[in-house]
């Protein structure tokens, strides 16, 4: 008797589809440059999925106006060369920048059963003492990006 092997192999794939559906503000309010307390804030993102099976996902943040994940800045508006330092995190002791994945940052990720809107706290804190920034109102645009 002689037997043939016949190899059957399958792969599923979810079948999905995922947006950000909303994105907070983060506002820190009004920041006290003599202050030794750290100031913090908190806000969220908010994804939806649909489709069939599972879905696997990564949420990223840019570097904002700095280019940089260990020291993000915020700008005065109308004026040069004032920056205000602050960073976000990915969970409420604020020990784990939220970024790419590179350099030592951290992303959320998540594995999920399909049709569903999850969720994610963004956790921002400006260090204390300050004391060179000039009074006025400051800001940066963070990108979120959602990978699936």
């Amino acid at each position: 008797m002689f037997c043939v092997c016949l190899m059957v192999s399958a792969q599923v794939r979810a079948s999905a589809s995922c947006s950000l559906i909303s994105a907070g503000t983060l506002n820190f309010g009004n920041y006290d440059p003599f202050s030794t307390r750290d100031t913090e804030s908190t806000t969220s993102l908010t994804i939806r999925c649909t489709g069939t099976g599972r879905v696997s996902y990564q949420i990223q943040l840019s570097t904002g106006s700095s280019g940089n994940y260990s020291a993000r800045t915020m700008t005065l508006q109308n004026a040069v060369d004032n920056e205000l330092l602050y960073n976000l995190y990915t969970n409420s002791k604020r020990r784990k920048v939220w970024g790419d994945g590179t350099r030592g940052t951290k992303v959320i990720k998540k594995s999920k059963k399909n049709n569903f809107s999850k969720t994610h706290s963004v956790y921002g804190q400006i260090p204390a003492l300050q004391t060179s920034v000039m009074a006025g109102n400051y800001s940066d645009t963070i990108i979120a990006t959602l990978i699936y």
